[in-house]
């Protein structure tokens, strides 16, 4: 069984939790019925978005809690959930709420659950084809359609879909063959999707004005 869910980044928590929590329960429940010969494994596809970027790295842990090249935060796939107040946005709320959920019925029975959490997924790496209504290419478009741009040095980190999807569809063939086959290794649990490089919004923006786009850098309040 496989669920993704509701992409949105303006509607509230309540407004997602139908499609983003509920369904993940159904799903689940779906997936343990009695009449079933196994339990059915599940993919569950969530986000990076679900960590409180106000919860600390944990003390412990040894690895490093920053990239020393850009200062961005350090996030592992076996990063605890404990934090969800810094949460602003009711999307990445819904989400924190499903992969919760998702954990629990792992643990509490024999319930297969992979998770993937890819970062900003963009268009096909060979054709460019994604999600129009994406919110950066929606912001995208509306600087282009005001001819200006916010001078911002915000990280901009973009992951083809065509391998986001391919991580996916590897990790639903491996966790199927470790299910029907005990020599074959158990694949982890939790995948994280994000393009190892980043760049600044700044110089995506200097890219467009080559290819022609004018716009002219302002700064964010008064853009």
């Amino acid at each position: 069984a496989e669920y993704m869910g509701e992409v949105n980044s303006v509607l509230p928590y309540t407004s997602l939790r139908a499609a983003n929590v509920d369904g993940v329960v159904e799903v689940l429940s779906l997936a343990c019925l009695p009449e079933l010969p196994h339990v059915l494994p599940v993919h569950h596809v969530s986000t990076l978005s679900i960590f409180d970027p106000s919860h600390p790295h944990p003390p412990e842990d040894p690895r490093p809690s920053n990239d020393p090249a850009t200062g961005r935060r350090l996030l592992y796939e076996s990063d605890p959930l404990d934090g969800w107040k810094g949460l602003g946005e009711g999307y990445a709320q819904s989400k924190y709420v499903a992969e919760r959920l998702c954990m629990h019925a792992k643990d509490m029975g024999d319930l297969p659950v992979t998770v993937y959490r890819p970062g900003r997924i963009c268009g096909h790496s060979q054709t460019g084809a994604g999600n129009e209504g994406d919110f950066f290419n929606l912001f995208v478009k509306g600087c282009v359609a005001m001819d200006a741009a916010p001078l911002l040095q915000w990280p901009v980190e973009m992951t083809p879909v065509d391998y986001a999807c391919c991580v996916i569809s590897q990790g639903v063939e491996h966790a199927a063959k470790a299910q029907l086959d005990e020599s074959v290794p158990t694949p982890p649990r939790v995948y994280h999707i994000q393009n190892g490089s980043s760049s600044s919004l700044n110089v995506y923006f200097d890219i467009l004005r080559q290819t022609g786009y004018t716009l002219d850098p302002l700064p964010y309040s008064e853009w």
